[in-house]
């Protein structure tokens, strides 16, 4: 047979077999069979995933509440350093209280307190994020997201006694109010550095809606659990509950 008509014959059985193989799928078929994915499949994918999110986001939640408490328990104790340098600057004196409501972002404790610790983020609370009434934090009206407690501090004027108040770290240390030596007064349960504190987180969750009249706030906790309070000996505790509040003032009554 002549080379051309082979080729012919060639030819014919390739094209032949090649169509009479029905089995094998087109190469596009194939791709897209293996890539795709069913409803059903996305579907379960969806629900796991939300599964996920709802089991996760809580506990992230938590995470970021923990490390905001930590970072407000930090600069509670920067806060306490700053007090004890001003003091051994100051022959022992403790550095003047201003309250909360006479303070301003460019007047107050903190401005007092600012040549020792040269970070004004310290007076805010990381967890600051305003008040009842308002979003704007407390430290950006103030100039601190902290209570002063007068216990610890000197008093510039004091109204009753229509004098000032001069406490000293040594006679704090010793368990003398110099209030109540001043009014006369017997200490019958004299407190000590651990049990004096210095400064707290302006609010507590168990007073959430309470009105501070003299401040014009409204009371909405910035720590869920509870507040940080830093004592004069410079432990910091976390208090969970008014019951250990009253407790740690020796108290069984409302306060402040």
């Amino acid at each position: 047979m002549p080379l051309s008509g082979r080729k012919g014959n060639l030819g014919k059985m390739i094209l032949i077999r090649t169509r009479g193989n029905p089995r094998r799928p087109a190469a596009g078929r194939a791709i897209t069979a293996r890539c795709g994915f069913t409803l059903v499949e996305l579907l379960v994918v969806i629900a796991i995933v939300t599964i996920l999110a709802s089991i996760l986001m809580p506990v992230f939640g938590r995470a970021r509440q923990t490390a905001l408490r930590t970072r407000c328990a930090s600069n509670l104790r920067n806060i306490h350093s700053a007090v004890l340098m001003y003091a051994q600057d100051w022959r022992e004196c403790m550095p003047p209280e201003i309250k909360l409501e006479a303070s301003t972002p460019s007047y107050g404790t903190h401005t007092i307190l600012m040549p020792y610790s040269k970070a004004p983020e310290i007076f805010q609370c990381p967890a600051d994020t305003g008040d009842g009434r308002s979003g704007v934090p407390v430290w950006q009206r103030f100039g601190i997201s902290y209570k002063v407690e007068g216990r610890c501090f000197s008093n510039p004027w004091d109204e009753k006694l229509q004098m000032p108040i001069i406490r000293k770290l040594s006679h704090l240390d010793m368990g003398i109010d110099t209030k109540k030596v001043l009014q006369g007064k017997e200490d019958k349960e004299p407190q000590f550095l651990a049990q004096l504190q210095l400064m707290r987180d302006l609010f507590f969750p168990w007073e959430n809606g309470k009105e501070m009249k003299k401040q014009g706030l409204v009371v909405r906790a910035w720590h869920r659990a509870g507040a940080n309070v830093v004592f004069l000996d410079g432990h910091v505790a976390f208090v969970k509950s008014k019951a250990e509040w009253d407790a740690i003032r020796g108290k069984s009554g409302d306060g402040d």
